[in-house]
């Protein structure tokens, strides 16, 4: 794990980097093996399949591309994806938990049944350095913009970018009408409210809340045990993801992305946050589908 002196000093390279070059630390290094369209941002390849063996290298702004956004407290890199763009599965995943709430088939725990403007609901994922109280650096999430599921996620692309990507994402989950995180009750939130207080700013409470972990463990646990988002996601959803990256290489392969400017394995990072995200809404779809939805969920688990 690095510590804050180093995380300074690379970060301070990185940023002086850009000033002159506009692109990420030891970018020159790196082979280019791709053209900047052949791999779009967040690609997801098939049913989950996302990496590949021959894996692609490259800078930030080939294999990920997107804006460098600026707000009062810094600027951070933000990727804008519509759903549809990581294919048909992904689509249909979504446009799932989007018939559900459209029809009032989808059912907040103890809310009366009806419609929901999908508009007014955020689905939110977290990517952190750590378990504790270490840098933060990517925040993904899930809306619906003029009727169409759209991915974005706000990037560090390195330490002294965590504020602006906080405060951005802060904003943006307290004007949403409901927040659905998998977990976030006990991680996601707390974490966010964490680091804002790090550097001295605002730290609200995201009300509403709902987390669908506490759902999932209250109608799955007899049947599934395990209630992991993957978990469900393989029972649920029927889908194997392939080649994803593991959680607990995660936070190594954003300090190698920082340090070196190659954004291979940020891109499988990436790719993982869109995932989990795309599988959360379909689970909102599973796990709130009402009393018709019970005894579906309880054959399938």
């Amino acid at each position: 794990m690095l510590d804050r002196e180093t995380r300074r000093q690379l970060s301070e390279l990185a940023r002086r980097t850009r000033q002159v070059t506009g692109e990420a630390p030891y970018a020159s290094r790196v082979p280019h093996r791709c053209e900047p369209d052949s791999a779009p941002p967040a690609s997801l390849v098939g049913a989950c399949r996302v990496g590949a063996a021959d894996p692609v290298h490259g800078p930030l702004h080939l294999l990920l591309p997107g804006e460098v956004r600026s707000v009062p407290e810094g600027e951070y890199y933000e990727l804008r994806t519509p759903v549809s763009h990581c294919g048909d599965w992904a689509a249909a995943a979504v446009g799932r938990w989007l018939q559900a709430a459209r029809r009032g088939e989808w059912v907040l725990p103890g809310a009366a049944r009806g419609s929901l403007d999908p508009g007014t609901v955020l689905f939110m994922d977290t990517e952190t350095t750590g378990l504790g109280n270490e840098p933060l650096f990517l925040v993904g999430l899930l809306s619906v913009e003029q009727g169409l599921p759209v991915l974005t996620q706000l990037l560090a692309r390195d330490y002294a970018e965590e504020a602006a990507v906080l405060a951005e994402a802060a904003r943006r989950m307290v004007s949403s009408a409901l927040l659905v995180t998998y977990n976030g009750a006990q991680f996601d939130l707390p974490y966010v409210r964490n680091r804002l207080r790090y550097h001295r700013l605002r730290a609200p409470r995201f009300e509403p809340h709902l987390d669908l972990l506490r759902v999932a463990r209250s109608r799955l646990r007899r049947t599934l045990g395990d209630c992991k988002l993957q978990t469900l996601e393989r029972h649920l959803c029927g889908r194997q993801r392939v080649a994803d990256i593991p959680g607990a290489e995660i936070p190594q392969a954003y300090h190698d992305f920082v340090a070196d400017g190659d954004a291979c394995r940020l891109r499988q990072i990436v790719m993982h946050n869109s995932l989990d995200l795309i599988t959360l809404a379909e689970l909102a779809a599973h796990l709130l589908a009402g009393e018709a939805g019970s005894s579906a969920l309880e054959a399938k688990g």
